[in-house]
């Protein structure tokens, strides 16, 4: 351990494992006329690329108290392992990650840890042991060896010249054809990326003084969906979302998920809505709804994949009722890519009557919408407008109000004597030979 008096300081203040240094260093890369002078594999040099990248954001990410940096960003970054060294020596790094992958003839995962110049090899052991055991089963790899490099073939140079706790790991084997397809596939490489990452929260402890779960980690804090006829996004991320103890819904296939779930409601305003869920590339989502925040399952979806969009087509609804949807990444491995989009649509609405002139939803204002049936407001774009044909038509055409109402300055009003039923309505008004139409919900 060359780093004695400091991890002295670590054991004796615990607060100071918040603040770490991490370095990563994928191993190799392209020279700048895009050759290699270590003779690699383009598997290899990008594998290990892109593995450091994904591990790179995870801890971003999900540890803004740690520090991280990376030996190479770029396929065309190839340097020397003195260089690497002296980086990391630069940086004051605590922990030292060095990726590669294999080659030879053989199969599996194999980690290295270094005593050259190192006075206490126990915590680059602890640290090699550790990646070994995660990368072997969460990267679902054979466990080929987790051995010091001298005892092997010699003092690997990049682990020998850094003062940091460090050890080097061999993911699989490029020229093993199923250890090949693994690294080459970009979900394998955020499995591994995560397998990284398990291994410095085990190591290092908690990453963060302060954890921030989303605003809306709870149902009972669940964000505000609005339906409307074409699909308006909403960003959601699920970075530092809590298991909010519901059981798994009834699609989700996976023994164990980690269920890290975020929440959203909406108001129906249509017995149909479709609830659509967009990923980012590494989000596999599930999408459950529910009548309440403690049960009462309607709907469940998960088909989509990584970075596939999903949607449930919600029927039955009873207008003016408030539903929730639940939101999680499949598995208990969280995605590199933590967020996505979602939105709740309505079908098109027919009322029976021609609407061929065209729908100025946007140059007419209802409000309260939702109203409790008894005033509804009226603001025109044309101020001009001295009366307005107000009719309200129910879902199947039925027109169940009809009047003529004065304009002043472009606004109107109507009250309703005796109620509207709750519902959804089309109103449509004739105004100064202009039509509007506008979709009213009365709850």
């Amino acid at each position: 351990m060359k780093k004695i008096t400091l991890l002295t300081l670590l054991v004796t203040v615990p607060f100071l494992f918040f603040g770490q240094v991490i370095v990563i260093d994928p191993g190799h890369g392209y020279d700048s006329n895009g050759g290699n002078p270590d003779g690699r594999t383009a598997t290899e040099i990008v594998t290990a690329l892109e593995v450091g990248l994904r591990l790179d954001t995870l801890i971003t990410n999900g540890c803004p108290n740690w520090t991280v940096y990376m030996t190479r960003s770029t396929p065309n970054g190839w340097i020397t392992l003195s260089q690497r060294c002296s980086m990391s020596n630069s940086w004051n790094a605590d922990y030292f990650l060095s990726i590669h992958c294999n080659a030879g003839g053989g199969t599996g995962t194999e980690t290295f840890w270094c005593t050259n110049n190192d006075t206490d090899p126990t915590p680059d052991i602890n640290f090699a042991t550790q990646i070994q055991a995660d990368m072997s089963l969460i990267g679902q790899w054979i466990d080929r060896r987790v051995v010091e490099d001298n005892s092997y073939i010699f003092h690997l140079a990049v682990l020998g010249g850094t003062s940091a706790i460090g050890c080097l790991s061999e993911i699989g084997f490029v020229d093993f054809a199923s250890d090949a397809t693994k690294l080459n596939n970009n979900t394998w490489r955020d499995t591994f990326a995560s397998s990284y990452f398990q291994t410095f929260n085990t190591i290092i402890g908690n990453c963060s003084t302060t954890i921030v779960a989303p605003p809306n980690d709870d149902c009972a804090n669940a964000q505000i969906l609005t339906p409307g006829v074409a699909c308006v996004p909403v960003t959601g991320d699920i970075s530092n979302a809590t298991a909010g103890g519901l059981a798994k819904p009834s699609c989700d296939g996976f023994a164990t998920p980690a269920l890290k779930d975020i929440w959203y409601q909406f108001v129906a305003t249509s017995p149909t809505h479709k609830i659509i869920v967009n990923p980012s590339g590494s989000f596999d989502e599930v999408i459950a709804v529910y009548t309440s925040c403690s049960a009462g399952e309607l709907f469940c979806k998960d088909d989509g994949g990584l970075g596939v969009a999903d949607s449930i087509n919600a029927t039955g609804l009873t207008i003016g009722t408030t539903y929730y949807v639940r939101v999680y990444d499949y598995g208990s491995i969280g995605p590199t890519t933590p967020t996505f989009n979602i939105c709740v649509t309505t079908p098109n609405f027919t009322t029976g009557v021609n609407q061929t002139d065209g729908n100025n939803e946007s140059e007419i204002d209802i409000f309260p919408n939702p109203s409790d049936g008894t005033v509804l407001n009226g603001i025109l774009l044309d101020e001009k407008a001295i009366k307005i044909n107000v009719k309200l038509h129910d879902v199947i055409g039925r027109e169940v109000f009809t009047k003529d109402t004065p304009v002043i300055d472009g606004k109107f009003s109507l009250s309703f004597v005796n109620g509207i039923n709750p519902g959804m309505y089309m109103l449509t008004g004739i105004a100064n030979g202009k039509r509007y139409t506008k979709r009213v919900v009365i709850k």
